[in-house]
């Protein structure tokens, strides 16, 4: 399962490289860099559709440290030089029998019919199943397009903490 979800994620990467644009957006906590699809407008076809895509955008200081069995610390701004790169997903929360995580992982995904556009969308928040212990908030891109963005919804996914590291904070 997890050498699927490295090669699913490495072809949508690929892909993104290859056929997209980037794309900037400005917000009260710096300039973002994602980039935009274009599967085309053909629907007999399994993915068509086009958005704005910006991939592991942090929502909280990085739980680590003298955070680590604390709440969450609100970002005031995005970390490292400006703008800040959304255009990967990054690690998975840590969780039973998977090794590509890490406490630093409090991450939104956020797919959007236009990034520049005043329209007002209706938003789609994913929280992501699991019991509470497993899971995370990597999805085909092309799906969320087809099914969800290309008809006028954004969608966000949120990665949290999972199991020892959540239950005492809240």
């Amino acid at each position: 399962m997890l050498k699927i979800n490295l090669l699913l994620t490495f072809f949508n990467i690929l892909f993104a490289i290859i056929s997209c644009q980037t794309i900037t957006v400005n917000s009260p906590r710096g300039s973002l860099v994602g980039y935009h699809v274009d599967y085309g407008n053909d629907t007999s076809q399994i993915w068509y559709g086009q958005g704005d895509v910006f991939l592991g955008v942090p929502y909280a200081m990085p739980p680590v440290g003298e955070l680590r069995y604390r709440r969450p610390v609100p970002l005031t701004q995005y970390p490292g030089p400006s703008p800040y790169n959304a255009t990967y997903y990054r690690k998975a929360c840590i969780q039973p029998n998977r090794n590509d995580t890490s406490e630093d992982c409090l991450f939104l995904n956020i797919w959007t019919p236009k990034a520049s556009s005043t329209t007002k969308y209706p938003v789609l928040l994913e929280i992501h199943g699991g019991g509470l212990t497993t899971g995370d908030s990597h999805h085909d891109i092309r799906a969320i397009v087809r099914n969800l963005v290309s008809k006028g919804v954004v969608v966000a996914s949120i990665d949290y903490r999972m199991s020892w590291l959540f239950y005492n904070v809240y």
